[in-house]
C-alpha cells in the first residue's frame, strides 16, 4: 500500500496523529 496516501488520510481524519509521528 502507499504509506504516504494512508498517512495523509489518517492526518486528515486525526490531525493529532501528525504530532504523534513527529514526536
Amino acid at each position: 500500500y502507499d504509506i504516504k496516501k494512508v498517512s495523509k488520510m489518517i492526518i486528515d481524519n486525526q490531525p493529532t496523529i501528525m504530532d504523534y509521528v513527529e514526536a
